[in-house]
């Protein structure tokens, strides 16, 4: 009956947008990464709602803009052509109107300067543009590289831009969310520059990876992604959630969504340690500290932002109290991040 249900409000929906709307298709490839035997190409297709010019916004201009992001209009069950290094792989949307797929490919470790981005060919092949082309795009993904000493996984809202998350009912969120631009929200002092050092070798080479993780809908991803391109915050794959109704193995995998995704980056990249960094207005700490006990040699510290509210910074002090052995910090400001690595040996 549930899964009935579930089936009958998609139909409900695609049939809604295809009354209503007429746009035109477009590829959304997310920014992803490779590790030493696959890349992996994610993604959407969406209809194109348009875009509202963010130089010259108004408070309802964001408003409208972040309504069309959020009344996303998916292409569900289209062919997806992927182009890369001279090879053809195929694949389709899902119900959403998602795509993954894992090209099966070994790579030597790049030994460059800095680490680098590849990218290959996205197109949905039954959806001309206005060329008279298929509607494609190019997916860019994260290359690895020989000299990286960890990778940085830090979640976003409330940790890295303030979005209100401990707030009365989630007020604060909704109200930021709907009526401020990527222009507008600001990222906690010192931090866009915090997440540069951790990323850089002693020469100054990029050569550290970062991932970001949020309970936030993909429908936002890129007001983040233009929050992290107008703030100078490094770039990196980012993990978000699909909202609407789970059940069963996907309402779990909703729920533990971030764990999920950092057990998944640990086991794609078995040899590296981690720098785990979050917030204590959510569940990071209790979160990484899991993921700490599966795997104890590989997180060399968690950082844990500390809230306006007493008794969340409390349960995280009570967190390290009771887990001694675990690397738990809890922090006021970005700068002590790099302070308490300068401290530490690893």
């Amino acid at each position: 009956m549930i899964q009935k249900l579930n089936k009958l409000f998609f139909e409900i929906k695609q049939t809604t947008n295809e009354w209503f709307d007429d746009d035109k298709v477009c590829v959304r490839p997310y920014l992803s990464y490779a590790t030493q035997d696959k890349v992996i190409i994610r993604g959407r297709v969406l209809e194109d709602e348009g875009v509202v010019k963010i130089e010259d916004n108004t408070t309802w201009d964001n408003f409208v803009q972040t309504i069309r992001m959020l009344e996303s209009d998916e292409v569900k069950h289209t062919p997806i052509v992927i182009e890369f290094n001279d090879q053809v792989f195929n694949t389709e949307t899902d119900d959403e109107g998602y795509f993954y797929f894992e090209i099966p490919h070994k790579f030597l470790e790049l030994d460059s300067a800095s680490l680098q981005w590849q990218m290959a060919t996205v197109s949905a092949s039954e959806h001309i543009d206005e060329k008279g082309k298929a509607s494609a795009a190019q997916a860019r993904f994260l290359m690895p590289h020989s000299r990286t000493q960890h990778i940085i996984v830090s979640d976003v809202d409330d940790t890295i831009v303030e979005t209100g998350v401990n707030s009365f009912l989630k007020l604060q969120v909704i109200f930021n969310t709907l009526f401020h631009n990527h222009q507008s929200r600001t990222p906690f002092e010192g931090i866009a520059e915090v997440l540069h050092q951790l990323c850089l070798d002693a020469t100054g080479n990029r050569v550290n990876p970062i991932f970001y993780l949020s309970n936030s809908p993909w429908n936002l991803y890129h007001l983040i992604l233009g929050i992290f391109k107008f703030r100078d915050i490094p770039l990196g794959p980012i993990f978000l959630r699909d909202f609407g109704l789970h059940f069963g193995e996907d309402k779990r995998a909703f729920h533990n969504h971030k764990k999920r995704q950092l057990e998944r980056l640990m086991i794609d990249f078995p040899n590296q340690k981690f720098i785990l960094i979050g917030d204590a207005t959510e569940k990071d700490a209790p979160i990484y500290l899991e993921v700490f006990n599966e795997f104890p040699t590989r997180v060399k510290k968690i950082f844990i932002r500390a809230s306006f509210k007493e008794k969340k910074n409390q349960e995280i002090q009570d967190l390290i109290i009771a887990n001694p052995d675990a690397p738990i910090h809890l922090i006021s400001h970005s700068d002590e991040i790099i302070e308490l690595i300068n401290k530490s040996k690893f």
